[in-house]
C-alpha cells in the first residue's frame, strides 16, 4: 500500500494546525494544557511525524479552535479539464477581482487596486499594470479562504499563478477596450 498520500495529507493537516498555533500566539505548554497532550506528543505531531489518533486530532482542532471538514476525495473525470484560476469580476465594489484557484490548495483570493498613495506591506504579493497608453496602477492579492490544509510552497504556487492570471487578464481587459470604440478605463 502506497502510505505517500496520507503522510503528505498528514504533514499538510499539521502545518496548517501549527500555523494556526502560532497566528494565535499559543506555546506547546498551552496547548498540551488545553488538550492534555504532552509536549513531546504535540512537537512530533506539528512536524508531521508520527501517527496520531483521531481523538488527538480532533483536541487539537478545539484547543486551536480550528474548523475541519471531511470531503470524500473522489476524482471526477472532468477534473482535468477544470481551469487552474477562475475569475469573478465584483460588480459592487470599484474594480475588486476575486479568483477561484480550483487545483491544490483550493482557494480563492481578492484582487484589488491599491491606492496611489499606499504602500504595499513586506507581506502584500502584487501586481504592477501599464497599459499600453500609460496609464499605471497596483494590485494587491490577497487569499480570503482557503478550503484545505496546505503548505506554505503550494500557497506560493498558487500565488504566482493568480498573479500570472491577473496580469493575462488586466493585458487581455486593456486591448479589448482599445479595440472598442471609444474604451476608456473607469
Amino acid at each position: 500500500m502506497n502510505n505517500e498520500p496520507i503522510t503528505k495529507a498528514r504533514r499538510e493537516l499539521f502545518g496548517y494546525l501549527q500555523r494556526a498555533m502560532e497566528e494565535r500566539g499559543l506555546s506547546v505548554a498551552t496547548v498540551s494544557k488545553e488538550t492534555g497532550l504532552d509536549n513531546d506528543t504535540i512537537n512530533k505531531l506539528m512536524t508531521g511525524d508520527g501517527s496520531p489518533t483521531l481523538d488527538q486530532v480532533l483536541s487539537l482542532c478545539l484547543a486551536l479552535d480550528v474548523d475541519i471538514s471531511l470531503n470524500a476525495a473522489v476524482k471526477h473525470e472532468d477534473d482535468e479539464e477544470m481551469p487552474e484560476v477562475m475569475l469573478c469580476e465584483e460588480p459592487v465594489t470599484d474594480s475588486d477581482i476575486y479568483l477561484l484557484h480550483t487545483k491544490q490548495p483550493r482557494s480563492l483570493w481578492l484582487c484589488e487596486v491599491m491606492d496611489e498613495d499606499e504602500a504595499p506591506e513586506e507581506e502584500d504579493l502584487t501586481v504592477e499594470f501599464k497599459t499600453l497608453d500609460g496609464y499605471q496602477e497596483t494590485w494587491r492579492i490577497t487569499p480570503t479562504t482557503l478550503f484545505e490544509a496546505t503548505t506554505e510552497e503550494e500557497i506560493e504556487k498558487a500565488s504566482e499563478r493568480c498573479s500570472k492570471y491577473l496580469q493575462a487578464y488586466l493585458s487581455w481587459e486593456d486591448e479589448d477596450l482599445r479595440q472598442s470604440e471609444g474604451g476608456t478605463f473607469n
